[in-house]
């Protein structure tokens, strides 16, 4: 091919570089989790195989309107609100932001050739008649809740009004968040949020090709009438290394088993604390990091070893991967791909994790780690055969580094990113 790099009739030596345009409702340094690392990991692997991307985003007072940065652009153009930090200010945005870009796209995404949602929120008001791919990482197109998680008791099957009721009837969460008394039992907010998830289906048609980061949104897709050889399974981009250590002081001498996540009940950190009470040992330590709406009621069934750390920043993430012996993943719902799984990996560490959702990805049973039921006694020894065994912890955590050069590594996942961008 004369030295040229083939993008589905595009070519990226010569005069003609196809211009790529990543949609993501926040963007760094508007950073309110690991999407938006990830989408600038995206932005900068593909601009380091010199092709033209741009990154389009919502505008923020104090941020620059455009930006030139590690060899792509960033464009802040849309509107949305300030940070989904409650069920009612995203509530607000899902409206906001949807009308928004699908304005802004309108002009501007004419000036690309293939534009990329990085997230269910920028699929929704992607309208264009421009090749499109969106990047689906959670089940927002499949469920009111966003959590997938019926009656927060087992994943769900499929979805339609009356069983939304019954199940948001007996939830406690939606997504993430907690459902305040005034919104669960409010039939006007019940018509909204099924409304809106329809909304949220119906964007599906509105784009080419899919990537997916668990079999169980691939079968969604599939279900919901997308061909199979549209979609195609690749991995979050990682964002943590250990180039950099931000030094966090914790006790010498200990034996650490370590939490990283939001505090919450379909988190399962409750079945944790409670599995770590079991375990004896005076040199053993449980670290908590993380903060949400649980802690109180969790500090309240906690032992002497337990620590609760707080959110600590991504600076300091790679010393408390470093210091720690064991991670637990302990998810009740099923969570589609946890960040902690793949960094637990990068990090050479065993880890324990419930078999729900895409920890199956991550975790090979008996090789990296332990894949048990949501359930303390499960978790505990789980816990109790790695604690046992320090060369049995060693073997395993050369295994999760193993498995994430394998299934994780960064220049293969942009690799594989490509190939997808090979549109016909």
């Amino acid at each position: 091919m004369d030295g040229k790099t083939n993008l589905g009739g595009f070519y990226v030596e010569g005069k003609h570089n196809p211009r790529i345009l990543l949609v993501s409702e926040y963007f760094p340094p508007r950073i309110f989790g690991g999407g938006e690392l990830s989408a600038y990991a995206l932005a900068k692997g593909l601009a380091g195989k010199e092709l033209n991307v741009s990154i389009l985003t919502s505008k923020f007072r104090g941020l620059e309107g455009f930006e030139l940065r590690d060899g792509f652009k960033i464009y802040r153009l849309m509107e949305t609100g300030d940070k989904p930090d409650s069920l009612l200010s995203k509530f607000k945005r899902k409206n906001t932001f949807p009308k928004s870009e699908e304005e802004t796209l309108d002009y501007f995404g004419k000036k690309f050739e293939l534009i990329h949602c990085l997230n269910n929120t920028s699929m929704v008001g992607c309208k264009t008649d421009v090749q499109t791919i969106a990047t689906l990482d959670s089940y927002s197109a499949f469920c009111p809740k966003g959590n997938l998680f019926y009656k927060e008791m087992k994943e769900c099957t499929g979805c339609n009004f009356s069983k939304f009721i019954s199940c948001i009837l007996k939830s406690e969460y939606m997504a993430g968040m907690r459902l305040r008394f005034y919104l669960k039992y409010n039939p006007l907010f019940w018509v909204l949020v099924y409304a809106d998830y329809l909304r949220r289906r119906d964007s599906l048609k509105n784009i080419k090709k899919f990537i997916v980061v668990n079999d169980s949104l691939r079968r969604l897709l599939v279900k919901n009438n997308i061909k199979e050889k549209d979609i195609t399974k690749i991995p979050h981009l990682m964002t943590l290394d250990d180039k950099t250590i931000k030094e966090y002081p914790l006790e010498e001498g200990t034996v650490n088993i370590t939490y990283i996540g939001t505090l919450n009940k379909i988190n399962g950190v409750d079945l944790l604390i409670k599995a770590f009470n079991q375990l004896r040992g005076g040199n053993l330590r449980l670290l908590i990091v993380g903060g949400g709406p649980e802690r109180r009621e969790l500090e309240k069934i906690s032992g002497p070893h337990v620590r609760f750390l707080g959110e600590l920043d991504h600076e300091t993430m790679p010393c408390i991967y470093k210091k720690s012996d064991i991670i637990v993943i302990p998810s009740r719902w099923p969570d589609p791909l946890s960040r902690v799984m793949l960094e637990a990996a990068y990090f050479k560490k065993p880890i324990v994790a419930t078999n729900v959702g895409g920890n199956s990805e991550g975790v090979v049973d008996g090789r990296n780690g332990f894949l048990v039921k949501p359930d303390e006694i499960e978790i505990r020894d789980g816990l109790k055969r790695l604690l046992e065994n320090p060369s049995l912890r060693e073997g395993m955590g050369g295994a999760s580094g193993k498995i994430f050069r394998e299934r994780f590594d960064g220049g293969k996942i942009i690799e594989e990113i490509l190939n997808v961008y090979q549109m016909k």
